[in-house]
C-alpha cells in the first residue's frame, strides 16, 4: 500500500475496525492465537483476549494510554522511533501531527487526525505498510 492508500483505507472505516487493523498490523497480534476480537456492543468497545482469560480493552485510536502502546512496538520494528507529536491549523481546523522517524534511512512518515491518538495510530500504519518508501526524505 502507498500512504494514500493507507490513509483512504483508515478514513472509510469505523473506529473499532482501525483498532483491529491496528492490532493486526503494527502490534502484529494474529486473531485467534494471540487474542480473541470481541465487539461489546453495550459499552462500544473493542476487547483483546492476548494469550490469558483476562480480557483487556485495546482502543489505541481513542485513548492515549494505548497509543503510547503503539509507539513502544513501532519504536522496535525497524529502527522506527517517535520524532514528535504537535498540532497545527490545517484550513481553520485545529489537527494533531505525528511524525516517525527511522533512524538509519533519515525517512520519515507523518499522519494528521483530530486527535494525537488517531495520529499516532495511522502514522504507525503508514510507516509499517509502506515500509518508509516514497515517504520524506
Amino acid at each position: 500500500m502507498n500512504r494514500d492508500e493507507v490513509i483512504a483505507k483508515w478514513n472509510s472505516m469505523q473506529p473499532r475496525e482501525r483498532d483491529a487493523w491496528i492490532a493486526t498490523d503494527v502490534m502484529e497480534w494474529k486473531q485467534g492465537a494471540d487474542y480473541d476480537f470481541v465487539y461489546d456492543m453495550e459499552n462500544g468497545i473493542a476487547k483483546y483476549k492476548p494469550f490469558s482469560t483476562d480480557v483487556r480493552t485495546f482502543n489505541p485510536s481513542a485513548y492515549i494510554s494505548d497509543a503510547w502502546e503503539v509507539i513502544e512496538k513501532i519504536s522496535s520494528l525497524k529502527e522506527w522511533m517517535l520524532y514528535r507529536i504537535g498540532h497545527s491549523d490545517v484550513d481553520g481546523e485545529l489537527k494533531y501531527e505525528c511524525t516517525m522517524l527511522e533512524v538509519y534511512r533519515g525517512v520519515s512518515v507523518f499522519a494528521r487526525s483530530k486527535s494525537a491518538s488517531e495520529a499516532i495510530c495511522l502514522a504507525a500504519l503508514i510507516a509499517v505498510l509502506t515500509q518508509g518508501e516514497g515517504i520524506e526524505q
